[in-house]
């Protein structure tokens, strides 16, 4: 079986010996990052010449409205990464990396989805993943420390940093429209709504918190996030419950361990197989199971 390392941050270019972590890694596994793409120029090169898999970058929008959200000048930086990126696999005449963006969307940069898929059209890409964003809302946030604590015996924060309210006020109906003109582009290379829910029900997903579109979470059964630190989590973006830690043991062994198994179970018990933080967890609508109607 294939070992997948899927690295992302914070940012992993602003961790120190970075690139030889890299190195070393894309020689032993399927090697893919995900990265504000404003480093990519300068180590074009040997990206290219250490053969990673593939880059998956953070591009929300279009040139004014993507550096309002992310810094001044970041649309110019990323095209220039991607371009470098380009000139070198064909310099090395290499396939790989293989380079996609991934666009998040919020109430800053829905309305100009279209603007930026069209401008993607040459820039040699191999798909475009529009994320429709993990949103949180303080009732949820309670009724998971309820669960949590019931359950797990912890007292969950990281919720917290989804309850950020740039879900609000999303056109759904005006979505779908933008939506279907971005997924009608012959641009060469597939472009994925994250989840992938029937039009009419994209405003239940912005408006309706509460509401599941996605059941039965998996990754606890097939995957693992090692933090910074060595910390191990089933978890991407609620990294509340650590089974363990890589310093300190086999990661096998930690897969397997008590705590693992606690989780896994207290998760399973749980209604629709989901915590209440889970409903619009980036991670649940890739490997979770569709709802009926959605």
């Amino acid at each position: 079986k294939s070992k997948i390392f899927y690295v992302w941050g914070g940012e992993p270019f602003l961790y120190p010996d970075f690139m030889d972590l890299a190195a070393y890694m894309s020689k032993k596994m399927i090697f893919t990052v995900n990265t504000n793409g404003t480093f990519l120029a300068e180590n074009a090169e040997r990206i290219v010449k250490d053969k990673w898999t593939g880059i998956f970058i953070s591009l929300d929008s279009f040139e004014d409205v993507n550096d309002s959200i992310r810094g001044k000048g970041t649309y110019k930086r990323v095209i220039e990464g991607m371009e470098a990126i380009k000139r070198e696999k064909k310099a090395q005449k290499s396939t790989l990396p293989y380079v996609g963006i991934v666009s998040t969307m919020s109430n800053l940069n829905y309305m100009y989805l279209d603007k930026l898929a069209e401008a993607m059209k040459d820039k040699g890409l191999s798909w475009h993943i529009i994320n429709l964003g993990t949103y949180m809302n303080q009732d949820i946030g309670d009724a998971h420390i309820k669960i949590m604590k019931e359950k797990l015996d912890i007292d969950p924060k990281y919720w917290k940093g989804f309850t950020s309210g740039f879900n609000a006020g999303i056109d759904g109906d005006k979505f779908a429209q933008i939506l279907d003109k971005v997924h009608a582009l012959d641009n060469g290379y597939p472009i994925i709504t994250v989840p992938v829910i029937k039009p009419h029900k994209i405003g239940t997903y912005y408006s309706d918190l509460e509401v599941p579109v996605k059941k039965e979470c998996a990754a606890g059964w097939f995957s693992v996030n090692i933090n910074y630190n060595g910390d191990v989590h089933f978890c991407a973006d609620y990294p509340d419950y650590i089974i363990g830690n890589i310093k300190n043991s086999n990661l096998m062994d930690i897969y397997n361990n008590e705590r693992a198994v606690k989780f896994r179970k207290a998760l399973k018990s749980s209604e629709n197989g989901l915590f209440p933080a889970c409903k619009r967890c980036y991670q649940l609508m890739l490997c979770g199971e569709s709802c009926t109607g959605f």
